[in-house]
């Protein structure tokens, strides 16, 4: 099997991580034998990880090297089943010990003002471009395009973490700062950045130096991966579209560019709850709004409680008339929508809802028995500052 990963051409690391996952694994089930494992060994297996207080994220981790392995083994023919094809992955969102967060605009603006030349230029990529750290450090100047409309990046298969050619287009602030970088260090060699080893100690200075915390009060952590969360969560609140968005940030699956990638606050969803057009508008509300003029005497001569949904457009009622010695027994028809029967007749005028006294019940307005025999409304009723009770303006 590790010769079988090697000839796939998977990345050290990754190799590395998943050998010394599935001898970790073997260990703790205690089987020696691939036919031994069982059901309670991948039990096992999981109780163990969670008491070494690992997320359910990397249990994941050990489960997914595993059923690699079982997979190779049935393809190779040397065995016949599966034990852990009806395995079923832990909840990633549950447990996690590691949560990120992107960047706002000011802190990227103060990281960018406090950060050396080549560090500042390498923040702009990762958080423009939303290249990932080993993409950034192999990335040579023979990938860029900036002369192009529009200026590109290419990954190479080699150096993404997909193993795919991607080439994608470079925001023009970032283009002509490339462009500009590569003026004044045309004799550094072919490589766009030199990024040490320890690179994080040197994030870390940055971070301080711009008063950004790495570990915020939430818990939620700013490491270099962050860079490329804020490129995706800027996209979105750009109002890039979801799969435009999967396409620059080069996922596979739109579930990791929505759910992983894009952080959403409440300010945001605030903003965008706000771009709902105007309906009711504060202004005009005696000639224009809603009036309703019915002879009634209490809630029970109307027969049922009556809503309406203003507009801007046209009135949905001008007034209902009514007089002291004649009983309205007609039928009414409000915008072919409603019908009101049986409205008591008594003296009305046409007032508004503080010159009535209105209340406002359970179920939506209602006339109060107190009130004048007849009332009216108007659209100030139906402002949305308007306490409407429990079930809106519902009969």
């Amino acid at each position: 099997f590790a010769a079988h990963l090697k000839a796939r051409g998977v990345s050290s690391k990754h190799y590395t991580k998943t050998i010394a996952r599935i001898k970790t694994a073997f260990e703790i089930m205690g089987s020696d034998l691939y036919e031994d494992i069982a059901q309670n060994h991948i039990d096992k297996l999981i109780l163990a990880l969670q008491d070494r207080r690992y997320s359910n994220k990397t249990i994941n981790g050990y489960l997914s090297a595993l059923k690699h392995f079982c997979r190779w083994g049935i393809i190779a023919g040397r065995w016949t089943k599966n034990p852990l094809d009806k395995v079923k992955m832990l909840n990633p969102n549950v447990n996690k010990k590691r949560i990120r967060r992107p960047l706002t605009v000011e802190e990227l603006k103060r990281l960018f003002s406090v950060s050396p030349p080549e560090r500042r230029i390498l923040y702009m990529t990762a958080a423009y471009a939303g290249l990932r750290l080993n993409e950034l450090r192999t990335l040579k100047w023979s990938d860029l395009d900036l002369n192009n409309n529009p200026p590109t990046v290419t990954v190479k298969a080699e150096n993404s973490k997909a193993k795919r050619a991607d080439t994608i287009p470079l925001n023009a602030e970032l283009a002509a700062s490339l462009r500009e970088w590569k003026e004044e260090n045309l004799l550094r060699g072919e490589n766009v950045f030199h990024i040490p080893r320890k690179y994080m100690k040197y994030y870390k200075r940055d971070l301080r130096a711009a008063e950004i915390k790495e570990i915020d009060e939430e818990g939620k952590v700013v490491d270099f991966h962050s860079l490329r969360h804020t490129y995706a969560t800027m996209l979105s609140l750009a109002g890039v579209p979801p799969r435009q968005a999967q396409a620059l940030l080069r996922h596979a699956d739109i579930t990791t560019t929505m759910k992983t990638y894009t952080h959403i606050e409440v300010c945001d969803l605030a903003r965008c709850a706000n771009m709902i057009p105007v309906i009711l508008s504060t202004q005009g509300n005696e000639k224009e709004g809603l009036r309703l003029a019915a002879g009634c005497e209490s809630k029970r001569d109307l027969g049922y409680q009556i809503g309406y949904q203003a507009s801007r457009s046209k009135r949905i009622l001008d007034a209902l008339s009514c007089t002291n010695e004649k009983r309205k027994s007609d039928t009414v028809l409000v915008r072919k929508t409603r019908r009101v029967r049986n409205l008591n007749a008594g003296k009305c005028e046409r007032m508004s809802v503080s010159e009535a006294g209105l209340e406002v019940g359970a179920g939506g307005f209602e006339p109060p028995t107190s009130s004048p025999p007849c009332c009216a409304l108007n659209q100030t009723a139906l402002h949305p500052d308007t306490k409407t009770g429990e079930h809106g303006f519902e009969p």
